[in-house]
């Protein structure tokens, strides 16, 4: 099979309202757009209202100057830029630290217990391959998520920095800031699916170190 195409800022709002609802598509071009004006402060506080009605543990957990605990860690990466007076281009660490929150969460804080049956060390697998192995563990909806996010989206952001396609100005490597806000989103939420089917205690992964 061939490389996947990256996935549009089409798809991904479409992936984003199928698992958070029109509500959260909204959210999305509101905190964009007051990114943009350089209202940070407005910009955040709507993006938190909305990560706190996923449940679980995100941003809107994070003290200032603290870092989130556990397996969490990586989603204070997203948070970050956007305190900058021009995060326009930050949506691609945006999306490596949410896809990097769900390879943390599969490999430290579910794959020791809830995926015993898989005989390999998952801290040394990529969020595709986990994904994967663990598709006999997850309903099917939850496998599908997963491995869009990581195909059409994680790795193209993390891996792909478009070096043999050089008349392409804007590469498939580039994402939008909204569609790295939409991502966060998605990640959260697909993490929180996860947690729910793996029962894992939300303490036991914000114990890990």
């Amino acid at each position: 099979m061939g490389k996947l195409p990256r996935a549009t800022q089409i798809e991904i709002m479409e992936h984003l309202k199928a698992l958070l609802g029109d509500e959260a598509v909204i959210v999305t071009s509101q905190v964009c757009e007051l990114l943009i004006k350089g209202e940070s402060q407005d910009a955040l506080r709507v993006l938190k209202e909305l990560d706190q009605s996923i449940g679980g543990i995100g941003v809107h957990c994070r003290k200032p100057d603290e870092k989130l605990p556990g397996v969490y860690r990586a989603l204070t990466y997203v948070e970050m830029p956007l305190h900058k007076s021009d995060p326009t281009d930050a949506a691609r660490g945006m999306i490596v630290a949410a896809g990097g929150y769900l390879e943390d969460l599969i490999a430290r804080g579910l794959g020791p217990e809830f995926f015993m049956h898989i005989l390999i060390d998952f801290k040394k697998a990529p969020l595709g391959a986990m994904v994967d192995l663990i598709r006999i563990s997850i309903p099917s909806g939850l496998f599908d998520e997963l491995k869009w996010f990581s195909g059409r989206v994680y790795n193209y952001a993390k891996h792909d920095f478009d070096s043999d396609n050089r008349s392409d100005p804007i590469g498939d490597h580039y994402f939008g800031l909204d569609e790295g806000i939409a991502i966060y989103f998605i990640a959260r939420k697909l993490g929180e699916e996860l947690i729910t089917v793996s029962r894992v205690d939300h303490e036991k992964l914000v114990a890990i170190s």
